[in-house]
């Protein structure tokens, strides 16, 4: 259920630290204190897991996260900017295919017209 994969952070508590991680949890907390913080939601990692195996891209994922060096976080920031770009336009891709695929009317009668 989506409700038990994500939590808006105004509602996290120190027990959430095993389901969506000490950070989310720790802003919880400041957030409860009411300092500054954004407010914001998390997501459990099995949400990011069932997504990922539904979308057959876990084997992908794995490949390039395999691939990387986390000790140079330059190179990691810059391979994660190289992907969002790819994806990017992959999207804009298929929202042009699917613009330009669908069929005109022979003739278009304007609102409010008669046939």
């Amino acid at each position: 259920m989506a409700a038990n994969r994500v939590l808006s952070l105004r509602g996290m508590q120190d027990r959430d630290v095993g389901r969506f991680g000490g950070e989310a949890a720790s802003l919880g907390k400041l957030l409860r204190m009411e300092a500054m913080v954004p407010s914001s939601f998390s997501t459990r990692a099995e949400a990011l897991d069932e997504c990922l195996a539904s979308s057959d891209l876990h084997a992908p994922v794995a490949e390039i996260a395999a691939s990387l060096d986390f000790e140079d976080f330059a190179a990691v920031d810059e391979e994660q900017r190289r992907h969002s770009r790819e994806a990017r336009q992959c999207r804009q891709s298929k929202v042009s295919e699917r613009r330009h695929s669908r069929t005109m009317p022979e003739q278009v009668t304007p609102p409010g017209a008669r046939r």
